[in-house]
């Protein structure tokens, strides 16, 4: 099963995933030695919250999974490795590209996407708790 979950990730550069646990770290590097990333702006470090939709960047290396958790969904600016764990792969939305909105202009403000319904996800049985 593990090596079909690897297949899915590398062959997929516009899917993300979905956070499936709660205060989940997001670390510098690939590994619990690497220290938390943190917000470009605020300079807060980045963690995961249960149902948080985040892009993946192409990277997978020791169980970690880089990955974009910016969007207009998160207060978080920033890029990292999280343990992939507590990641479960989606198919991003085409129409919106992960983001929930077309037409953004800002901070969760822009046109709703009605394709995913502003989930920025398209296959999924995941549900927000």
């Amino acid at each position: 099963m593990m090596v079909l979950f690897a297949v899915s990730v590398a062959n997929a550069q516009t899917q993300g995933f979905i956070c499936t646990g709660s205060n989940v770290n997001v670390r510098t590097g690939p590994g619990l030695k690497y220290k938390l990333a943190k917000d470009a702006v605020s300079e807060e470090e980045c963690q995961l919250s249960k149902g948080q939709l985040v892009k993946y960047l192409g990277k997978k290396q020791d169980g970690f999974i880089y990955v974009d958790v910016s969007s207009s969904f998160t207060e978080y600016h920033c890029k990292g490795w999280v343990s992939s764990q507590y990641l479960k792969p989606v198919k991003l939305c085409p129409s919106c590209k992960g983001e929930g909105y077309t037409n953004v202009i800002g901070y969760m403000e822009g046109t709703k996407c009605k394709r995913c319904n502003m989930r920025g996800y398209l296959t999924s049985n995941f549900k927000r708790k």
